[in-house]
């Protein structure tokens, strides 16, 4: 019946989303350097993040 959390859950995730995030600015950036100027080879699913 009764639901309790610790302090270590929101932390964890916290560290979670920042890990998550700055993956997704590396991951971002990879693309960016592989496909530089090549605008109409960036894959279809990846055009809405550059």
């Amino acid at each position: 019946m009764y639901r309790i959390f610790d302090v270590d859950d929101i932390l964890f995730n916290f560290v979670g989303c920042m890990i998550g995030y700055v993956l997704f600015l590396l991951f971002r950036k990879v693309l960016r350097y592989f496909y530089s100027g090549e605008t109409f080879q960036i894959p279809i699913l990846f055009r809405h993040i550059m």
